[in-house]
């Protein structure tokens, strides 16, 4: 299956991978494209199973699932949900915010958190970093005072996007957003 998207349309990209099946059989031709070699034998034959294009060796029975060792493993909320995601990802010029996501794709803020570090994760290890460590994403607390353990008052979550300079300083421009967004409370 060879894909070519051309810019950034999200339609486009939906068409392609309409649903779990089309990413799982897009992962499999990836993963397999030079021949299958079992992981723990290193056997080249295989019995293939059609339900989420599974293989197994025929030497030790052991099965693999193409989604096994790679960003995708153990997904629970979609292989084609955690494919947008890292769509939007790549082709966004913004940080992506985990509340955003969880909203977006119908999954906890904590689960679409901990998916974008799992992408962000892989992204350094390919070393293909667009970033290139200018961006940090914080998450804090507004509005809440703690004395001895016990919190008074109301809690908001803000998230905020901070780009550094050159020379790792946070921007002049985001330092007095900051100052205004904590003064207003």
């Amino acid at each position: 299956m060879e894909i070519t998207l051309n810019g950034e349309n999200v339609l486009d990209f939906v068409k392609i991978f309409p649903d779990d099946d089309s990413c799982r059989e897009f992962i499999a031709n990836e993963k397999w494209k030079d021949g299958y070699k079992c992981k723990r034998c290193e056997n080249t034959k295989y019995v293939y199973f059609e339900k989420h294009n599974k293989r197994e060796c025929t030497k030790c029975r052991y099965n693999e699932s193409p989604t096994a060792g790679t960003l995708f493993h153990r997904v629970k909320f979609g292989i084609q949900k955690a494919f947008c995601i890292v769509f939007e990802m790549a082709y966004t010029n913004q940080a992506v915010s985990s509340i955003h996501i969880a909203k977006r794709y119908e999954i906890t803020q904590k689960t679409a958190w901990l998916f974008i570090q799992k992408v962000k994760l892989a992204i350094k290890a390919s070393k293909k970093d667009p970033m290139n460590d200018k961006l940090q994403i914080n998450n804090f607390g507004i509005g809440r005072t703690e004395i001895s353990g016990k919190s008074f008052g109301q809690k908001s979550d803000a998230v905020c996007d901070i780009t550094l300079t050159e020379e790792g300083e946070i921007n002049e421009a985001i330092k007095m957003l900051l100052m205004i967004i904590l003064q207003s409370r």
